[in-house]
């Protein structure tokens, strides 16, 4: 010991926010998390179910092109992503658009689902030449606009 008597630590002093401080952050923050100018999130999402069904049904369309899925199998797998595909199509068609941006994400989205579906619908009736390009096309259109 040196003799010097023990400092005692000295207290910060709290800062008192205004309650609406708070707010303004979770505002800002919250203002942040989403590209200004992007489309809807929720029309996002819904173009990344529709682009995972075409992915799918593409695939399928592939593997009934080399004679490994039974008829009954393809069969399965065109009608789930049929009905996948026509969810899709129907959130987008009841999807309220509100901005320009949106409507124009919106119509595409749209354009591209429908395509898709068609597409289906060829392999579901054996066309499977059809299917593969419109698929394909429908796929890298909706997987374009998942990137916007």
């Amino acid at each position: 010991m040196t003799g010097r008597p023990a400092r005692r630590p000295r207290r910060r002093r709290r800062r008192r926010h205004a309650p609406w401080a708070g707010l303004v952050a979770s505002a800002v923050l919250l203002a942040g998390c989403t590209p200004a100018g992007g489309p809807d999130p929720g029309l996002v999402a819904t173009v990344g179910d529709a682009l995972s069904a075409a992915r799918s049904a593409q695939l399928g369309v592939q593997q009934d092109e080399r004679s490994l899925l039974l008829p009954t199998t393809a069969s399965v797998v065109y009608q789930d992503m049929a009905e996948e595909l026509a969810d899709a199509a129907r959130q987008l068609e009841l999807a309220d658009a509100a901005t320009a941006i949106d409507s124009r994400y919106r119509q595409d989205a749209l354009e591209a689902t429908r395509a898709a579906l068609e597409g289906v619908h060829a392999a579901e009736h054996g066309r499977l030449a059809d299917a593969s390009h419109a698929l394909t096309g429908a796929s890298d259109a909706l997987a374009r606009l998942e990137k916007q």
